[in-house]
């Protein structure tokens, strides 16, 4: 048997469609007013980013220029003594007392004249200078101490200093008299009467040596002779 199919047509509905050209423009005026306000919101954020990263990039360089430092307390005693009590974490300005430079230079010429009978005592002294001298006069000892080893004298002599006076003569710079008293294996003995000059340098010490010299009292220069 046949199927039979029913056939339905519509009539077109009198209808004007709002996107065919002269017709009512409404729906195509609201796509666009929302197009442009997306488009609008895009150039906002994407502003917002360039200007954040901005900061974010000039916040960075501005942290790796700042001061790497770490502040330290130090305690001055009354002889000049400079004690190392560790990091603080706020910082002034820091003056550092005529004492301290005083004990300074007395220490760097003990350390630096002086000859002990135990070689390990010997090397502590001489280690301990350079924890006191620039890096522009460091190879200037290392010279001298090369051509004029204290390690030489192990066994045959004992040397101790007496610092006699300390005088400012320029703004950077003290004339030392001291007397360096000399017994021999043989049991003799003799004075000598030294006379030197000494320049400093204040800076900040590098963390190697902080510990050693918290003050920052460094020598730059260092010339002696016999009286």
């Amino acid at each position: 048997m046949a199927a039979l199919h029913k056939i339905t047509v519509y009539k077109p509905l009198d209808i004007k469609n709002p996107f065919l050209e002269g017709q009512d423009r409404a729906y195509a005026d609201i796509l666009q007013d929302k197009f442009n306000e997306m488009k609008f919101w895009r150039k906002i954020i994407g502003i917002s980013f360039v200007v954040l990263f901005s900061i974010s990039l000039l916040l960075f360089w501005r942290a790796v220029s700042m001061q790497q430092v770490v502040p330290v307390l130090v305690n001055v005693m009354p002889t000049g003594e400079a004690v190392y009590l560790g990091a603080v974490r706020q910082a002034g300005s820091l003056q550092i007392p005529e004492a301290a430079i005083h004990f300074q230079i007395r220490s760097f010429i003990t350390y630096f004249r002086s000859v002990s009978i135990d070689p390990q005592v010997l090397y502590n002294n001489i280690d301990t200078t350079f924890s006191m001298v620039t890096s522009n006069y460091a190879p200037i000892m290392t010279n001298w101490l090369r051509a004029n080893s204290p390690f030489q004298l192990l066994g045959s002599i004992r040397r101790s200093v007496e610092i006699e006076s300390i005088i400012r003569i320029t703004q950077n710079s003290y004339q030392v008299d001291w007397f360096e008293n000399t017994i021999e294996a043989t049991g003799h003995s003799s004075t000598i009467r030294m006379r030197g000059i000494i320049t400093i340098s204040l800076f900040t010490p590098p963390p190697d040596v902080i510990r050693r010299n918290p003050l920052g009292i460094f020598i730059d220069n260092f010339e002696w002779t016999q009286l």
